[in-house]
């Protein structure tokens, strides 16, 4: 390498008589770098790195100085970065032409890379030992020296903490509060249950961010005074106490065990149970009515999926009689009423395949129940799917869903068919339980709907309740009133009352400290009378209704005609009604607690599961 350094000058042996110029101020910074001489009576700039002899004529300028200081290998190699080792290599042009590079080479930065690689792809951190990796490094890279496992592990936690402090700072910066959602997960491979808490909130750019925070491990028993205790160290130890908007869970008993300060509405907007996790309940408690109605089907399906010869019979028939064979027939679970749904829709599908294959297939009035009863399932499938969406706001459109739901169960019910009858009502009474807990927060988000505002409500609530339409009306209307009074308060409490205390205390020395309070009763009664910003945005005409609206964008341009309703809004409108975002983190967890990484611990468990989160966000 200092061989390569050390380059000879070509035009040393050349030049008879060098003389240096008398030295003179130079004002280019480029002369920092050559050395104007004089050869046969003409001034050339020698290069300080290759010696290389460029004009140095004044009439010359410095440009082409420049550009050799931008090509020259040896000023690139003399100055590459503190720790590493310079190489030279061939770098490809096209066209089959080369010229000679710089770069450079750094352990530790290497080490870096494959702490990230291993975190990015779920590699187990013993491949720093598997012999075909340990060659393939050595070919591309002799100098580097492979670490152990615990040196990767160590590297994994750094990368960990200071991804953590960037993540921290983004929440930390962030104007609007910051819904949570938080969802239970035991790993079959390790029998350890692990917390998801994933954070939510509407940045700068009014774009919804989802975040995962913890990972966390938790040990049995997983009673509600623990996980409660487990949670509210994560809210402190990411410092968004203060700033929370709502909590979803599944488990509402551990909801209600929370209790934190500064929140909207004095903290009875908080809790928040998850609405797939609702709707799941009523689904399972109609199902159970119609589970003998159905064996026949099932007994069906797990017939032809038992071996693979049936199934490719199954497929062959299928052929035979022209019917698509795109999708595979499935056996439900007992405990996911969605898999009960998938499977009668798929066996519909091929009903005339079992006509043909099976002698005791399923009767033609059994075909017909369980063709209502999918229908019934799949508006639930449907409305799930559309709630569970992690890439746009849903507390705005979960409202009229639940109450095209309930309306639906209460035409269900005058079915003649006595067992969807029953199924029906088992499902309206499960409904009626829940119905109370489904939030105020949420109708709030239906009148920030510029497509809906109060008239969604009316519509609904008319439908749903008797005597009671305008009290329940008045009630959400009441609470947007009260969200627009506190978050006008929060927002000149500091200016107003510093221009207060300021007030007083120059007037108070010239007796007028009376009349300024009069003026200030007065501007308080007259602030009263007058119309807030969620008049006015109420009596503007709703926007046309269309499935492609995008509410984000509409409060980011119609911030200055509404700002203290945009500021809510970007509470509201973040505020997840599932705890899916929380539940995805246990199918990637899936893969990161393999079989082959079954023996890590906790701690690594949660930097590696976090980082590869952040890292790809």
């Amino acid at each position: 390498m200092n061989e390569l350094l050390q380059a000879p000058s070509e035009a040393s042996d050349q030049v008879e008589s060098i003389t240096k110029i008398e030295n003179r101020r130079l004002k280019s910074v480029v002369w920092q770098h050559f050395e104007k001489i004089r050869i046969d009576g003409k001034d050339k700039a020698k290069c300080n790195y290759c010696n290389k002899f460029l004009g140095g004529e004044a009439r010359n300028g410095t440009k082409h100085l420049h550009h050799h200081l931008d090509i020259c290998v040896l000023k690139k190699a003399s100055t590459s970065w503190k720790g590493g080792q310079t190489m030279l290599f061939s770098k490809v042009l096209g066209r089959g032409k080369k010229e000679l590079a710089c770069g450079s080479y750094n352990e530790e930065n290497a080490r870096r890379e494959l702490a990230l690689m291993i975190i990015l792809h779920e590699y187990p951190l013993s491949i720093v030992d598997h012999i075909g990796f340990i060659r393939f490094v050595a070919a591309i890279q002799p100098l580097f020296q492979l670490p152990s496992r615990n040196t990767m592990k160590k590297e994994i936690l750094d990368i960990y903490a200071d991804e953590k402090q960037v993540v921290m700072k983004l929440i930390d910066t962030n104007e609007g509060r910051v819904a949570i959602t938080s969802d239970m997960w035991t790993a079959s491979n390790q029998k350890k249950g692990y917390m998801a808490i994933t954070a939510h909130y509407i940045d700068g750019n009014w774009t919804l961010q989802s975040i995962i925070l913890r990972f966390i491990y938790v040990p049995a028993p997983h009673t509600n005074d623990r996980l409660c205790n487990v949670l509210i160290g994560c809210l402190l130890d990411w410092n968004i106490n203060t700033k929370l908007s709502t909590i979803t869970l599944d488990n509402c008993s551990t909801n209600d065990k929370l209790q934190l300060d500064k929140l909207i509405h004095n903290g009875s907007l908080l809790h928040m149970c998850c609405s797939a996790h609702i709707l799941n309940l009523i689904v399972k408690e109609g199902l159970r009515v119609v589970k003998e109605g159905m064996e026949k089907i099932r007994e069906s399906v797990a017939y032809w999926t038992t071996t693979p010869k049936r199934v490719e019979k199954f497929e062959e028939t299928a052929k035979q009689l022209r019917i698509p064979f795109n999708k595979k027939l499935t056996l439900d679970c007992p405990t996911r009423w969605n898999s009960t749904f998938k499977m009668l829709d798929i066996a519909l599908c091929y009903k005339d395949v079992f006509f043909r294959l099976y002698t005791c297939f399923p009767t033609e009035s059994q075909w017909e129940f369980a063709k209502d009863v999918c229908w019934r399932l799949r508006m639930f499938n449907d409305i799930t799917e559309i709630i569970s969406g992690s890439k746009y706001p849903t507390a705005n459109i979960f409202f009229p869903k639940i109450c095209e739901i309930k309306l639906v169960i209460d035409e269900w019910v005058k079915s003649p068919n006595q067992i969807i009858h029953n199924m029906e009502e088992q499902m309206l009474n499960k409904f009626k339980s829940y119905w109370s807990v489904i939030h105020d927060i949420i109708g709030v988000a239906s009148v920030l709907d510029p497509r809906y505002k109060m008239d969604l409500l009316e519509y609904y609530f008319d439908k749903l309740y008797d005597i009671d339409c305008d009290l329940e009306i008045s009630r959400i209307r009441q609470l947007c009133y009260d969200l627009v009074s506190e978050y006008q308060a929060k927002k000149n409490d500091g200016s107003s009352s510093r221009f207060s205390s300021f007030e007083e205390g120059n007037v108070g020395d010239n007796g007028m400290s009376d009349f300024v309070k009069f003026m200030a009763k007065k501007k308080k009664v007259r602030t009263s009378s007058m119309k807030t910003e969620l008049d006015y945005y109420l009596e503007e005409d709703n926007l046309p209704i269309t499935s492609d609206f995008d509410i984000l964008s509409w409060w980011k341009t119609n911030g200055l005609k509404y700002p203290i309703l945009q500021a809510i809004a970007r509470d509201v409108l973040a505020i997840r009604i599932t705890t899916v975002g929380s539940k995805s983190a246990f199918s990637a967890d899936g893969q990161i607690l393999s079989p082959n990484r079954s023996r890590l611990n906790h701690t690594t468990v949660e930097a590696l599961m976090c980082t590869k989160s952040w890292i790809w966000k």
